[in-house]
């Protein structure tokens, strides 16, 4: 590794130092803050110690092992971290690519505890790499996916906000008074303890930790039956209601829910209106979770009970839905381009990094 680029042990700056108020330069401790392709900006520090400059590879050495981002800013880096430079910015691609690749496997022997709770300088540093003379064709390859990718994303995030701010004229414009609880809204759906005994095959059991995080090496498989009202099909609404609440849509293929996540089905409302509602009642939801000290937190059927929504009429949610199913569907079909996307990526990549298949001049993959 170190005959083609530059790795930087991150040192973690006075805690004293850091801020989430903008003073200084940005900060990275760890993985936490990694987003698809680039980290998100949330803590800052005044006394960094060890530095990244942009276009760097950010390397997470601590559980979980292997994660890769690229820094779009110049930062700061913790204990979490190492940053890579390539002694030509042309290869800063493809390393990043390959790494990622490796990360796969660090995290599988991070789950089992063998090896890898940690990444060391030194052993980084003498990792044999493959670095093939097309190296930058592979790295400018992958860009062009996680392009669109990226911009799938940034689709799915818009026809949010726009759904979002459809619901909310309605219901300030609603000629109506009339409330409902949320629980009558919508029809909510637990999952099932689906994990146990689970044959290892078959379809993807979907806990917190899918939601929030993605399909990795500790998903849980099963090829057991469950009723429609406990499966997730591409486009379904999914309620987090224990532990780190939240609302997620379901673009992958079918799988099954587990225990302490709702399938959102439609109640007296659509069920896009009810994703706006429970969107909308979400940080309660939250703050009333974090508030259960000396239990997992989580909310209850009476506090769905408790929870009133504005009981749009007939005329006014046919109206509603004119604007709003389009942009429903829309995102359903953007979600599952990026499935697909992902999913192709994730098969070529390690084989184009092995050698195993090639990128000819033209662009085209051959095995």
């Amino acid at each position: 590794m170190t005959d083609v680029a530059e790795i930087i042990a991150g040192t973690s700056p006075a805690g004293s130092t850091i801020n989430d108020i903008g003073m200084g330069v940005p900060f990275f401790q760890g993985s936490a803050e990694f987003g698809f392709r680039n980290p998100a900006i949330e803590r800052f520090t005044t006394s960094p110690v060890k530095m990244a400059l942009p276009g760097d590879i950010l390397l997470s050495v601590r559980a979980p092992v292997g994660r890769v981002n690229i820094a779009s800013h110049e930062c700061a880096i913790g204990r979490g971290l190492m940053a890579v430079r390539t002694n030509l910015p042309g290869d800063q691609l493809y390393l990043s690519y390959l790494l990622e690749s490796l990360g796969t496997a660090w995290e599988a022997h991070s789950n089992d505890g063998t090896m890898f709770a940690n990444l060391s300088k030194s052993a980084l540093a003498s990792m044999p790499i493959y670095w093939p003379e097309n190296r930058q064709d592979i790295g400018n390859t992958f860009h062009i996916i996680d392009q669109r990718i990226e911009n799938c994303q940034r689709i799915l995030e818009t026809t949010s906000s726009l759904i979002s701010a459809y619901c909310h004229t309605a219901v300030m414009n609603s000629q109506t008074e009339k409330e409902i609880s949320l629980a009558k809204a919508a029809t909510l759906v637990n999952g099932g303890a689906f994990t146990k005994n689970a044959s290892g095959v078959g379809k993807i059991v979907i806990r917190i930790k899918e939601l929030n995080s993605g399909v990795s090496e500790s998903t849980v498989y099963n090829d057991i039956v469950v009723p429609e009202a406990k499966t997730a099909f591409p486009g379904d609404v999914l309620f987090a209601w224990s532990g780190s609440l939240g609302i997620y849509r379901w673009f992958k293929d079918e799988a099954i829910v587990n225990q302490h996540i709702f399938k959102v089905l439609p109640g007296a409302h659509p069920v896009w209106l009810c994703w706006f509602h429970i969107s909308q009642a979400l940080e309660d939801f939250q703050d009333i979770a974090a508030g259960k000290a000396t239990t997992m937190g989580h909310i209850t059927k009476d506090h769905l009970e408790r929870r009133k929504v504005i009981d749009l009429g007939e005329n006014e949610i046919r109206l509603l839905a004119e604007n709003v199913e389009p942009l429903w569907e829309y995102q359903l079909q953007i979600g599952r381009e990026i499935e697909k996307l992902l999913e192709m990526r994730n098969f070529i990549l390690p084989k184009l990094i092995s050698g195993e298949i090639q990128i000819l001049g033209s662009g085209q993959i051959n095995k």
